[in-house]
């Protein structure tokens, strides 16, 4: 789900990029520094949006592959399998949440020390929300 979600989202953010190109370009063939700030603002919204949908996806998975449970849009479960998790279950996603936090340091401090292209770094922005 997670890998499907990611490349829907690119797919739709890499035409909104064209469109917005031939838009920036329709008037006087040049790009200024409004319609640059224009698309910047854009992709940092794009960004965003794409660090909740897919932090949201990857934390619904891996509680259903988990607890075989699959909680509603608000993260909620029943009452009834909200009590009924095995404490081997509770360690499984607090390990999981331990090592995503691990994985967001290493996010942090990898975009200090490596000098990204374009698309990595668009990436690497993702990730960060």
């Amino acid at each position: 789900v997670v890998p499907m979600g990611s490349l829907g989202l690119l797919f739709i953010y890499h035409i909104f990029d064209v469109i917005r190109e031939r838009i920036a370009h329709m008037d006087d063939g040049e790009k200024d520094e409004y319609e640059e700030k224009w698309d910047e603002e854009t992709e940092e919204a794009e960004n965003d949006v794409a660090g909740l949908s897919m932090s949201f996806l990857t934390v619904q998975a891996m509680r259903y592959a988990i607890s075989g449970i699959l909680p509603n849009q608000e993260g909620i479960e029943p009452w009834g399998a909200a009590i009924s998790h095995t404490p081997h279950q509770c360690h499984l996603l607090m390990g999981c949440g331990f090592i995503f936090f691990l994985l967001s340091m290493a996010v942090l401090n990898s975009e200090r020390v490596l000098e990204t292209p374009e698309r990595l770094e668009r990436f690497i922005e993702i990730l960060n929300n």
